[in-house]
Parts: C-alpha cells; structure tokens; sequence
C-alpha cells in the first residue's frame, strides 16, 4: 500500500510502473491509499494549487494516467473525519473507481447509550454504498478504552443490516462492472448455463405470463359461446421452456384449453424440452427442433397467440424483427404476438473502471494498426500487409497484431539493383495481397487498398 499527498507524483508513478511491468501479469497488487477528500487551511490551499489542487480524485487519476492505467491498481479510500465527507456527486464518482478498502479511523466513532462504539449517521450513508463492492475494512488508530473487536462487531452488524434483499439486485450478483459480448443465438447454440442465468430473472417470466394470460382472455372471453375452444399457442424460440410453463400456467388461470408448439433450434435444449413433455407436459406441447423459419405447419396448426423473447440484451442482437418477419406463415391474420412492440434505450454514461479494461481489451486483441516503414525496410508480415503509395517512397503497411499471417513463408525477392528491389518488393506485397489477403477489413477500406494496389503496380512496371 502506497499513500498519496499530493496531486504531482511523477517520480512515484515512474517507480510503481516500472515494478508492475517486471511482476507477471498473476502478481501483487499495488493498493493507493488516499482521502475521499482533503481537508486544508487557506494555506494549505494555496500549497495544493502548486502541487496539483486538492481534489483527491484528481490524484488518483493523474497517478493512474501515469502508471498507464495499470489494472493491478486499486484503491483505499480513507475517511477520517467526519466534517470531511464527499458530496453526493463526489461519492458517486468514487464508486465508479477500482476501490478494493475502506481505511476507518477510531477517532470518527461515538459512544452510543449502551457504551459501544458506532459511526455516525453522516458517516453510514457514505460508507454504505461501498457494502455492494465487497470492499474490506481496515480500521485503524486507538482503542479509546474500547476492545478492538466491538469496531469490527458493529461494522459487521451494520454490513448484515445495509445488504438490499431485492430480488432484482440478488440477479444481478456477479455481473457489476462486467463488460459482456452480446449473445447470438441465431448463430451459436447457448449453453444450459446461459439459459439458467436467463430464468433467474424474477420480473420477465412473471409479466410474459400476465401478458398471455390477458391475451387469452381476449381470444375467449367469459361470455364466448365457444368457451372450449382450444387456441394455439406457438413459443419461438422456447429454450429450456420458461416460456412454455407461463403459457400453461396462464390457461391453468383463465380456465381455457390451448395447444403449445415449443419451437426450438438448439438441438441441447430441445432435449430438455422433450424430457419435460414427456414427464410434465404430455399432449398439451409438441416440441418442434427446427428454425422458425424453415418450419411449416399444417394450416389448422397455425398461432392464435405467439410468444417469443428474442430481444437480446443490447439493441437487437437477437435479430428479433428478422426473425419474426420471415415467421409471418406461422400466424392467423388475427394473431396476437406478444410482446406487440418494444424499445431499445441508449443511455450514455461513463465508467473509468471499464475504461481501463477496454484499453486492456485493445492491447490483448487482434486489432489492425498503421505501421509506417522506411524506404529500404522490408514488412514483417507477408499476406497481411497491404501498401499504398506514399511521400518519399515509404509505404504504409496495414499489419494486424498478434495474428500475424496465415503463411509464415518469406516471399523471394527478385537480384536488381537496390532502388528497383525496393519499389518491386511494394508492387509484390500490393499485387499478392490486396482485399484477399485481409479477409476482416471492412468494404470501403478493401476497396481503396486495392487501387491502391494496383496504382503502385501500374507504376511499376512503367518505370
């Protein structure tokens, strides 16, 4: 652990960076202790402003800026007294930072009537949001004729008595702070581990269900002369049958017959759907193993109610609308679809802590990066290179990192002279390259390596 003073810490960060870089990437972790905020007379002011202001969350940033945004750099945020607290938008700010502990002093408790030693009130609400980290707490300082153990008792009595029970925070447990790769499960087939998280949901099942329930009560109404008429139900994209179970459920309520169609792609789920209608289900599913798209029922068969979640956890990674406009045979021309329509909000917001790991993300995966080389260097990557003309004779080459090149084998240049050798070896890299050779670059810039291909190869061989 390592304190902070001041705002300008170059020599430090120069020394910490330099000790991250030796220790492997499994090494210590390096703890910065600092104030949530400082405390200083109107000198001490003055002496801040030289030495880089008194906001402490500039220090931190400008000490994490230097020691170049070091994931083993993590936080201990001090709170020592208790006139010296964070505002609202100070507090929130910090809790979008690595903090790993809270560093409590003794001499910011009271006594309360019984003698035992507590935080005030001011104090909790601080500390509180930091219970959902699962920072640690490293009390420190005097007993002030207390034992040390009644400190730790009550911080974790006031840890049992702040932890939020809401079902919807219980789901989310584990996935704070996580960047995540939007699923597809129109390409890949889920795992059960994915479909497990999905039903944990506490909220989504329980309105699917409200909604189907009110849907068939639209179809069939009470005064209906047809009230044991049998509707179908078709689930697209059933899964492991959360939905399925809703969709019995709510007819179970309604007191109406239907027919579930359970269709599904994933052959791994579908043998799970098949166990259940063998053991719970019976007549009442037919689990169909194809793509909605593909499927075509008997035209007896086809939905008076269709029930699908395709809606993906960012925008429309699902590709919902696609697949359900090319499932339009499935439905009567009355049918209900729920949900009827839905809305994908972007919010932008900004979290240090994950910017941080993007950076980390685009140094640890294959990105493509300019490279530009002298006039007599020769590329390091043979089939992913791509050159285009430029001043005085040196190419830009387009590499890409850490998957250099599909063939390792060195291209054989032609004997000529040195200046020849050298505009020859960029016709030769342009002409065996170009948009073949980088199978992953967008359209446009395929388009404009390629003529500038074969610009460079016409000009070539005209000299």
């Amino acid at each position: 652990m390592i304190t902070l003073t001041r705002g300008n810490n170059a020599n430090l960060s120069r020394v910490i960076n330099s000790f991250l870089l030796k220790a492997s990437s499994a090494g210590p972790i390096v703890m910065v202790r600092l104030p949530m905020r400082k405390q200083a007379s109107l000198v001490e002011q003055k002496l801040a402003e030289e030495n880089g202001g008194d906001d402490t969350w500039q220090w931190w940033d400008t000490f994490r800026c230097s020691v170049n945004f070091e994931k083993r750099l993590c936080l201990a945020l001090e709170v020592a007294s208790s006139d010296c607290l964070p505002d609202d938008a100070s507090l929130k700010r910090w809790l979008g930072e690595p903090v790993k502990a809270l560093v409590i002093n003794t001499r910011i408790y009271l006594t309360n009537k019984k003698g035992f030693p507590v935080l005030p009130r001011s104090v909790q609400d601080v500390v509180r949001p930091f219970i959902c980290l699962d920072v640690q707490v490293i009390i420190e300082g005097r007993s002030h004729g207390h034992n040390m153990c009644n400190y730790q008792q009550y911080l974790a009595h006031l840890w049992n008595t702040s932890r939020d029970d809401d079902p919807v925070n219980r789901y989310a447990k584990g996935f704070e702070d996580f960047l995540q790769a939007p699923l597809q499960p129109l390409m890949d087939n889920l795992e059960s581990g994915t479909y497990e998280v999905f039903e944990k949901d506490p909220v989504k099942y329980t309105e699917y269900q409200r909604a189907i329930y009110n849907a068939i009560r639209d179809k069939v109404p009470d005064d209906a002369a047809d009230r044991d008429k049998r509707l179908t139900v078709m689930v697209l994209g059933a899964g492991r049958g959360p939905l399925v179970r809703a969709s019995l459920q709510a007819a179970s309520y309604a007191n109406r017959k239907i027919k579930v169609f359970a269709v599904e792609k994933n052959t791994n789920a579908v043998v799970t759907l098949l166990t259940q209608k063998e053991e719970e289900w019976k007549d009442e599913v037919d689990v169909i193993s194809s793509d909605m798209r593909d499927w075509r029922p008997r035209p007896e068969d086809r939905a008076d109610i269709v029930v699908s979640e395709l809606l993906g956890s960012f925008g429309d990674n699902e590709l919902s609308p696609e697949c359900l406009y090319s499932a339009q045979h499935l439905f009567k021309p009355d049918a209900i679809s729920i949900p009827t329509s839905y809305t994908s909000w972007v919010i932008p917001l900004h979290l240090r802590f994950q910017s941080v790991n993007l950076v980390y993300f685009s140094r640890t995966h294959s990105l493509y990066v300019l490279r530009r080389l002298g006039p007599s260097s020769r590329p390091s990557c043979t089939t992913r290179c791509v050159s285009s003309g430029s001043p005085r004779g040196a190419p830009w080459l387009l590499t890409r990192r850490r998957t250099w090149c599909a063939s390792r084998t060195a291209p054989t240049w032609p004997s000529r002279s040195r200046s020849s050798r050298s505009s020859t070896r960029c016709a030769q890299t342009s002409t065996t390259t170009g948009t073949a050779a980088c199978p992953s670059l967008p359209s446009s810039t395929a388009s404009c390596t390629a003529s500038a291909a074969t610009s460079n190869a016409s000009s070539t061989r005209t000299s």
